[in-house]
């Protein structure tokens, strides 16, 4: 990634903090990670404020109680293909379970 050079004027107590947290030799580094941090934020403050209204509610029923409560209720709604594939399991165990009992299904 290519660089720019820019000074900025710091007060000098936050140069002290600046090299307590980095230390002298990462403060750049350092203040970089601070200030992208902050630009992606600012971006997605943008984004958010782009975006306000589009969201209609009576679009979304479904979430009338909120997005926790429709979490949680799908989470517990039975999952159909789950309980046929259990079922499934659970006959072969047991015709495996009665062959192993009766020799005259033994192969």
């Amino acid at each position: 990634m290519s660089t720019a050079q820019s000074v900025i004027r710091i007060p000098e107590g936050l140069a002290r903090e600046l090299d307590r947290l980095a230390g002298s030799r990462r403060r750049t580094a350092y203040a970089v990670d601070v200030l992208w941090r902050d630009v992606r934020r600012a971006r997605q403050r943008e984004a958010l404020k782009l975006s306000a209204g589009s969201w209609k509610t009576a679009d979304h029923p479904e979430l009338s109680e909120g997005g926790a409560a429709y979490v949680e209720k799908i989470r517990s709604e039975p999952d159909e293909r789950f309980e046929n594939a259990l079922k499934r399991a659970t006959a072969m165990v047991v015709s495996f379970t009665e062959s192993r009992r009766d020799p005259t299904l033994n192969h």
